[in-house]
């Protein structure tokens, strides 16, 4: 099929996404409550997808611009929380060897959650839908996180990617089904769907496009050990993603968040990486901190950052100086090995604003 051909049928998807997301079904219980969590519909487009230095200066701040007119700001968050399941078996899903987290675990995941005041937080490690938006229901029903999604993926142990939003999402993409070619030659899946979320933070305001990542884990694999070979096909293929649309249109405000599962000057993150070694397309939003202040996996003796911010070179400039940081909570292990991290941008009126 010619290149043309696919981005007709991309268009096509997006629209229907955009019809789909119109029609959004409330959790049972919930109608009349407007701060309860929706759906998102699973009528969502799948498609095939054909790497941190250490900075001294604040690389964000050094590039801060204030738009011309009044911004709509927005603060962008990720966090593991780890093995978050349901109480029931899935026959399709190796979850039964899995435990559900207890009633501490659940109340300080809602304490760190709350503590992040993230606008859009994306989530690895969850395995259902109905489980993270009865969370939401139940334990932050004062956060405004209306809408909830995660890409369930069958066959998998029931970690998965998804978000939390106070911001109406617009289309959404999941990566799935792709083939990523290492720099060996040999191919690899993405080891948990890559997942592509359009977000407009207010009316008139630029869409920022946010992928949320959970990177292939360290176990060794098959000639690959600690699977960075896999990692680096991982972000080798995100970095192409991010590549082509900023080719597209150099402003284009795109921010990838989440588990890298790796630290900084590794392989993966310089591939991913602006001014490292590899050149990559995106700027981690916490590069400037001490390497104290960016600990995100909490357990000794591997404390050290893998969960990240990365921004492309326009979102940069809306970079909100001082606002990225790892969120710490007393106690917040109980909770999750993870710590979130966030980061505020200030996104420009592009649009005319209704008076």
């Amino acid at each position: 099929m010619k290149r043309t051909n696919i981005t007709a049928i991309a268009v096509a998807a997006v629209a229907g996404a955009l019809a789909a997301i119109s029609a959004m079904v409330l959790l049972p219980g919930l109608e009349s409550r407007s701060s309860g969590p929706s759906y998102l519909p699973h009528g969502l487009r799948i498609t095939n997808v054909a790497a941190a230095s250490t900075v001294e200066a604040d690389p964000l701040k050094s590039r801060s611009a204030v738009p011309a007119k009044a911004p709509a700001r927005i603060t962008l968050g990720a966090y593991n929380v780890q093995n978050f399941f349901d109480t029931h078996n899935d026959p399709y899903n190796g979850d039964e060897v899995m435990t559900p987290k207890d009633e501490a675990s659940l109340a300080k995941l809602a304490e760190v959650i709350a503590a992040t005041d993230a606008d859009f937080l994306g989530i690895c490690e969850m395995e259902k839908m109905g489980a993270l938006a009865e969370f939401v229901n139940d334990r932050l029903p004062d956060q405004n996180y209306k809408f909830v999604h995660v890409t369930e993926r069958i066959g998998m142990r029931g970690i998965n990617n998804g978000f939390l939003s106070r911001v109406r999402p617009g289309p959404i993409t999941v990566h799935r089904f792709a083939q990523l070619k290492g720099p060996t030659g040999r191919t690899w899946p993405f080891a948990r769907d890559l997942l592509h979320v359009q977000i407009q933070p207010d009316e008139g305001a630029a869409t920022v496009h946010v992928f949320v990542v959970h990177l292939k884990s360290k176990r060794d694999g098959k000639n690959d050990p600690k699977s960075t070979k896999w990692r680096t096909a991982e972000a080798m293929a995100i970095s192409k993603i991010v590549r082509e649309m900023l080719a597209k249109n150099p402003s284009e405000l795109i921010a990838v968040v989440g588990d890298f599962n790796d630290t900084p000057g590794s392989k993966p993150i310089d591939t991913l990486t602006a001014g490292g070694p590899i050149d990559g397309p995106l700027t981690p939003a916490l590069a400037h901190l001490p390497d104290e202040q960016r600990i995100t996996y909490l357990r000794p003796p591997f404390r050290s950052q893998i969960d990240y911010i990365m921004v492309s070179p326009a979102l940069a400039k809306c970079y909100v100086p001082g606002s990225a940081k790892v969120v710490n909570v007393e106690g917040m292990i109980d909770a999750s090995d993870h710590a979130p991290v966030v980061a505020s941008f200030d996104v420009p009126i592009v649009g005319k604003v209704a008076q």
